[in-house]
């Protein structure tokens, strides 16, 4: 049976390996791993940057995502992204992201959260599967960036 918890700082290490993994895995990219532990425990130690669910099976973390926030005046509403997405190997196939989704999907429904969006790296093909399974479409939006940087 598959469990869903919010996250903690007791998880720190974990999210941290996972991300490395989904970084390397999804993109070929290698994580500055002290740069991504103050990120991740950013966002445990701040809900306003958003939150991490953890999947369990047994007392093993399995999986993990991070929700972060966006309003949209177009819409009124507010808009959750779904990040960080992350299913151990073994445990793939296996129903963990449908049932973190789920968990996402009440606690949305609970805070008046009208959509879910991800973004996703464009030749990751399971991902794209994985999400189209479990009713996500791709959309007419391009996602551009542009990278700032300061001087100290």
């Amino acid at each position: 049976m598959i469990s869903i918890q919010a996250a903690s700082l007791e998880h720190l290490p974990l999210l941290v390996a996972f991300n490395q993994s989904l970084a390397y895995e999804s993109e070929g990219y290698q994580l500055d791993a002290l740069i991504l532990e103050q990120g991740v425990r950013a966002v445990l130690e701040d809900a306003n940057k958003g939150f991490y669910l953890v999947a369990k099976s047994s007392d093993t973390v399995i999986g993990c995502l991070m929700i972060t926030y966006e309003w949209s005046d177009w819409r009124n509403t507010r808009m959750w992204w779904l990040q960080s997405v992350f299913v151990a190997p073994a445990h793939r196939g296996q129903g963990v992201f449908a049932t973190l989704l789920k968990k996402v999907e009440d606690l949305a429904k609970e805070q008046e959260v009208q959509l879910l969006r991800l973004y996703m790296e464009k030749d990751n093909a399971k991902g794209a599967a994985a999400y189209s399974k479990n009713g996500f479409h791709k959309t007419a939006y391009w996602i551009y960036e542009k990278g700032l940087t300061t001087e100290n």
